[in-house]
């Protein structure tokens, strides 16, 4: 069932931080767009007693990685 007043809430939230109804719609489809990209590389690691270096490896690995997308963001075009 549909219920006006909660969204009637929710409008009245959203006018709190926004002036416009453009602005609001912009909001939206920046924050629907960001959550849409593409999500980062995940490491999970267990149980490496004793794996010194595969652990270096791996955290050597993690960084190089990080590290070239923040060349990449870094020096693209403004």
């Amino acid at each position: 069932m549909y219920d006006i007043e909660k969204d009637l809430h929710y409008l009245e939230l959203l006018s709190q931080s926004f002036l416009t109804i453009a602005d609001t719609s912009t909001e939206i489809i920046n924050l629907s767009a960001i959550l849409n990209l593409p999500k980062g590389t995940e490491h999970f690691l267990a149980d490496i007693h004793g794996e010194h270096q595969a652990f270096q490896h791996i955290l050597k690995e993690c960084f190089r990685q990080h590290q070239t997308q923040s060349q990449r963001t870094c020096s693209a075009p403004h």
